[in-house]
């Protein structure tokens, strides 16, 4: 299985999330990048870590892929933060499918939250872990 099938399952991830109309309206336009740029709008969705482990056989190919999905906010105290990451979880969960180029994905779900301030205090960011097991098409 090819590593790069990890940037097939962040588009798809990406789509499904610009997709909800109610994310939109909690963070406003320009809510989630690949890669946040320097000085970009809060709050704002950026991909964190990604790792990859195959477990293809001889006559299946496939693999897991972990993804972590940081929500940034400025907002005093951690509650914007949270309703984002509760809503993010609710989109991939609620999910009945999500469409990756070359994938099938067989599970995806959110697997840990962690929420911790940054930059001296003045940023909280929440970090949602997730787990996805997927097939190559």
């Amino acid at each position: 299985m090819s590593r790069l099938s990890c940037l097939a399952l962040r588009s798809a991830l990406r789509a499904l999330l610009a997709q909800d109309a109610t994310l939109a309206a909690m963070g406003g336009a320009g809510l989630i990048h690949d890669d946040a740029p320097r000085n970009a709008a809060l709050p704002h969705l950026a991909f964190g870590e990604t790792r990859w482990r195959d477990w293809s056989s001889a006559t299946d190919k496939g693999g897991e892929k972990f993804l972590t999905l940081d929500i940034w906010s400025d907002y005093q105290g951690s509650r914007e933060a949270l309703e984002l990451a509760e809503r993010i979880a609710q989109v991939i969960e609620s999910a009945t499918h999500i469409a990756a180029v070359g994938l099938r994905i067989v599970s995806l779900r959110v697997e840990a939250l962690d929420l911790r301030r940054e930059n001296g205090g003045r940023l909280m960011r929440a970090s949602l872990r997730l787990r996805a097991v997927t097939e190559t098409i």
